[in-house]
Formats: C-alpha cells, structure tokens, sequence
C-alpha cells in the first residue's frame, strides 16, 4: 500500500510541475471532483468548485457549452477522449483549455471518469498568429504573382495553390514533366528542357530562368522561374524548392518603354533632319526660283516658232518637278506639316512607284495603271505619297519570298452623287482570315513577328480620313487582298488651277519694295516686277528696307520680303512695317510653312503668300488681287488657291 501511495503522491507532482489539472467525475452519483490546479485553471480559489458537471460547463465560454452538454449526453463508449473549450475567468479573460479523458469500470454499472485538464491558451495564439502569417503570405503572393513547388526523391514534385492559378489550370494532379513542358510556349521549350538538364548536371545550388506559357483559353503569359537545389554527400539532387512569378505585366511594361524609347528616337530623328532639310530646302528653293524665274521670262521673249521655246519649256517641268521633290521631302521631314494643296495625285504615284521599283524584291512583280490628266484633289503630296508606299510595301510582305504581282491603278469614280479618286492595290498574296481583316488598321497589330511595326496601315486609314477619304478592303485566304482608297475630288482644287491659269493684269506703274538676301533672287524679281509695269526698289538687307520706309513711309505701296534673312526675318520685318504704316500690304515669300507659321505671318501684318519656287508665277497674281480688287484688307495665299 505504501508503495501504491507513493507512487499516487510522485504522479500528482509530476501532474503539477506539468501545469495539468486532474478531475473525477462519479457517473453513478454525478459527483465531480478538482485539485487545486484544476481551480487554478478556471480562476476559482481553491475549495470553491461547486462537485456538479454543469458546475463546470457554466464556467466555459458560451458558444463551447451546447457542444459540450451533446457529448455527456452520448453513449459512454462514443464519447471523445480529448477536447478543447474555452473558458471565461473573472477578470473577462478568456483562456483556452484542452482535456484528455478515460472511462474508469463497465459502462453498464455506471462508473467514473478521470481526466486531466491542461492550459494551451499560448499554444492557440501562436497557431492563430501563424494562421494570420501564412493568410498574409497567400495575399502577398497573389498579390505579387508568386507561386511556389517542391520536388523530393521521396514524394515528387508537389505544386501549391498559386501554381495552379499561375499556370491557368483548376487543381487537381501535379502535371508531369511531359505535360508541364507541353504547357510552355513551343518556341521556349528547348530552351527551357535545356537549361533544366544543365542546372541539374552543374554543381550550382541556384537556378533562374524566364519563360511563356500558354493559358487554356490562348493567351500568354510570361514567367520567371526559380529553384533552390539541395545536394546529398555525392552531389546528388535530393529536393527542390521552386519559386514562379508572373511577369507578364512587367515584360509589357517594358516592351513599351523600348516603343516609346524608339518613337523618342524616331521623332528626334525627324527632327534634326526637318532642320536639315529646312536649311537645304531653302537654298534650293532659291536656286529653283532662279532656274524656273529666268526661264518663264525668256520664254516671254521668245517667239512662237523660235527654236529655243521647247528647250525652256522643258526646263521648267524639270523646275516643277524639282519642286514637288522638295515640298515632299519638307513634308516628310517635318511630319507636323499638313499642308493641303492643289495636288495631281498621278504625279505622285508615278513617283512612289518609281522609288519602290527600286527596292521591291525582284520576285514582286509591279503592274501600274494610272490613268493620266485625273482632275486635281485637296492633299498633302507627303502625305499621299506615304499612302502609296505603305500600301504597296504592305502587299510585298503579304506575298513573300514565294513572289507575286502588285497592282496598282489610278481613275476617277462617282460614288454617292460625288466624284472621287481611286487609288487601288491588290496583291496576289495569301489573303486575310476574318480576325486579321477586321484587326488590320489597329495600330501596333502585326502578322510579320518581331520585324512589324503594326504601324504602316493605321497610317494610312489615318492619312486618309485626314483627306476626308475612305478605305474599303477586301480580301480571301488564298486569294489575294485588295484595298481601295476613295480620295475626294474638290472643287477649290479646280478653282485654284482655274485662278492660277488666268492672266493677272499688269499693275499701274506702283510702287514695290522687294526684300531678299539672295543677290540673284533680288535681280530676278526685280526683272519680272518692271515687266509687269511695276516700279521696284530692292534691298538685300531688311534693316536697310526698314529705314528707307521709315524715312519715306508715303513712296511705297506695297512690300514683298524674303522670310528666312540673316539679321531680320520676314515675320519682324512685316511687324516693324505695320507699326511704321499699317495699311502697307506685305507680301510674305517662303519656301515652306507649316499652319502655325502662316498664323503668325497673319498676326504680323502680312497680307498675302507666296510659295518658292512658284513665286514668280505667283506674285502678278497676288498684286492684282492687292492693288485692283475690291476688299484689299483680305489675306490672300497662293500656295492654298487664294
């Protein structure tokens, strides 16, 4: 008996040292016993405990106590062996609480349950507070597109939650290494098969790779992939544990910063030569102005049947065609020029297409039909001429190296009451599905890969609703496409021919000023203003033209000034005339303006316009609309037909 207690009195220490409470619970009389540690547990002094179960349960947390009241009602044998409850001491607190039980006897004759009852309050905190953590790392990983998964010798490879979400798939089992590959983008599965083998024969611990996947639904998704390898004593690869990003947002994000980056390049490149080319055109202009000025007026003196006639006529449509090349090349160069002019647009195709025989590959073959003598339209000749090349450069791409015909053609059509100029291009190529043809003016949307801009036909669909035009396409794999440009004929285009083709009347012997720093250009047009029964007083220096109209404000009727001079522009100049007189009409000669700098000629008093190298041409027309028709406050510009 002796040894019996003591062992009694050593369980109970040890019962204590390890904070366990231990009760008794008498089924036949339904007494219920605690130590003094079981009081401690629930914050009853000592001796306190009313020896009846519900005794207890009053003392638990109120959601915990029906559960409780369902288990003592169960079959002895049914009833758990372990439970947790919370408890609510005096102080409010609540305390979680675990129990661990036995049935003492036969369950026929009642009996006694024993049990011991132990505080895991601080053990519930840390598994909430890791529930917390492990629920904060799920939404930073969502968040950040984080996935992770492990490979062991033992259990394979293993994927979490987010791998699944990553990869566009509903869970279920782990794709194998076949399906896993079968998932990549084909054109990176060598390389990824590759790289995995190599990680695994180097001695590296650490591996990195990006890739693209492929999602059920098509799209593509961009990856990046990384895995940590743990080697046994040999070298050997025993686990592995991997980290996947998707980087999709990333690699687009940076993908157009190397497009802007480039359109950056391509404007500042555009840039430099639109001053460059300013700088030459200007100079061009003048020696233009000088060739096609000197020429009119000696074909002016030649007689009708002279032999020299047909050489100075020719002489001037080289000087005509030379011009058009250089307000092409302004426009080309400076891209913020819309300058809409009087345009013979099968003068321009002629041109775009004897630019793209010379670089179209031998096997396109080009076949023109461009009716000649169309009637003029409204346009930017640039702009025009940009139409023709991308359309035509687009239908070579189409047909490939296979090679094919291009053909373009030329005429007029009436269309809706109205009379339009139809530019068509149709090729031999393999044709467009219904996606592409319906996706083909998108900017940015390609078919040729890496190499496409996605830019070319957006130009053009907007260079064409910028002429108030149309473009209708149409198309069959297989057979071809053909796109149709529908331009609008304008009627002030023909009313500018018509204006520029009548004779001015001489002038009355007025008075003109003529300012230009160029020494040939001053003897020209002083030249062609005397034959027109003008007198004129030249001046290469605008300062000089300033102090001679300050001095005699009243002699002069009318100013016609150069606009790029080396100490004033023709903008100061006309400025500075106003102020001194402001009725003084000025007449303003450039090579080319942009919409703003015709603005700004307004704005500084100028009256009318005249575009080298026409200037010749055009200046007895501008005097007479000055001097001898009525309104003569009105602007007149003969670079836009008046």
């Amino acid at each position: 008996m002796a040894d019996s207690a003591d062992r009694d009195r050593e369980l109970r220490e040890a019962l204590r040292l390890a904070g366990f409470g231990v009760w008794r619970w008498d089924t036949t009389t339904n007494a219920m016993e605690w130590d003094a540690r079981m009081h401690a547990l629930y914050d009853l002094p000592s001796g306190t405990f009313g020896g009846k179960p519900m005794d207890a349960i009053n003392l638990m947390h109120p959601e915990d106590r029906e559960g409780i009241l369902q288990q003592m009602k169960q079959p002895t044998e049914l009833r758990p062996a372990f439970m947790e409850v919370r408890v609510l001491r005096a102080d409010g607190s609540v305390r979680w609480l675990s129990a661990s039980s036995s049935f003492v006897g036969a369950a026929a004759a009642g009996g006694v349950f024993a049990g011991v009852v132990w505080d895991t309050t601080e053990r519930h905190a840390m598994v909430q507070s890791l529930r917390a953590n492990e629920s904060l790392l799920r939404q930073a990983q969502r968040l950040a597109k984080l996935a992770t998964w492990t490979w062991t010798a033992d259990e394979g490879t293993c994927w979490s939650s987010g791998m699944f979400e990553l990869y566009g798939l509903q869970r279920g089992p782990v794709p194998t290494v076949a399906e896993h590959m079968a998932l990549l983008h084909p054109d990176d599965r060598p390389r990824v098969q590759r790289e995995y083998i190599d990680a695994l024969r180097s001695n590296e611990s650490l591996a990195r790779h990006e890739f693209r996947i492929i999602h059920p639904d098509g799209s593509v998704h961009h990856l990046s992939s990384m895995f940590q390898m743990e080697r046994d004593e040999v070298g050997k690869v025993h686990s592995v544990l991997g980290v996947v990003q998707d980087i999709t947002l990333q690699v687009m994000a940076a993908q157009e910063r190397v497009e802007l980056e480039a359109q950056l390049q391509q404007a500042q490149r555009l840039d430099a030569l639109g001053k460059l080319a300013g700088g030459i055109a200007h100079d061009f202009n003048n020696i233009l102005l000088a060739i096609g000025g000197n020429a009119q007026l000696a074909l002016e003196d030649c007689s009708p049947d002279s032999p020299l006639r047909l050489n100075l006529q020719e002489i001037e449509k080289a000087r005509a065609r030379a011009s058009g090349l250089v307000r092409r090349i302004l426009t080309f160069a400076r891209p913020s020029a819309r300058e809409q002019q009087p345009t013979a647009i099968e003068s321009v195709v002629n041109e775009a297409l004897n630019l793209l025989r010379a670089v179209l590959p031998a096997m396109i073959e080009l076949r023109p039909n461009v009716q000649a003598s169309l009637p003029k339209i409204m346009a930017d000749a640039g702009q025009i001429h940009q139409v023709v090349m991308n359309l035509v450069t687009n239908a070579a791409q189409a047909i490939g190296e296979r090679g094919g015909v291009v053909h373009v053609s030329v005429d007029q059509v009436e269309a809706e009451s109205a009379s339009y100029i139809r530019l068509t291009v149709r090729d031999s190529g393999p044709g467009m599905d219904a996606m592409t043809r319906a996706r083909m003016f998108e900017p940015f949307f390609t078919t040729k890969g890496t190499g496409g801009t996605g830019l070319g036909l957006a130009v053009v669909h907007g260079i064409v609703q910028g002429h108030r035009g149309t473009v209708d396409v149409t198309t069959e794999p297989g057979v071809g496409t053909s796109i149709e440009v529908l331009l609008p004929i304008s009627h002030a285009s023909q009313n500018a021919d018509a204006d520029v083709a009548r004779v001015a009347r001489p002038g009355q012997r007025q008075h003109v000023v003529y300012v230009d720093d160029e020494e040939s250009i001053v003897s020209l047009v002083a030249r062609a203003l005397k034959r027109w029964n003008y007198r004129v007083t030249t001046f290469t220096d605008p300062l000089l033209a300033l102090a001679a109209i300050r001095e005699h404000p009243s002699d002069f009727d009318a100013v016609i000034t150069d606009l790029a001079m080396p100490r004033m522009t023709g903008f100061e100049l006309a400025s500075l005339i106003v102020q001194l007189r402001p009725e003084l009409p000025i007449v303003l000669v450039s090579g080319h303006l942009l919409d703003e700098e015709r603005a700004r000629a307004y704005e500084a008093g100028v009256r009318a316009i005249a575009l080298k190298p026409n200037a010749i041409e055009e200046l007895p027309h501008l005097l007479d609309d000055i001097f001898n028709k009525e309104g003569n406050g009105m602007q007149q510009d003969a670079s836009r037909g008046g």
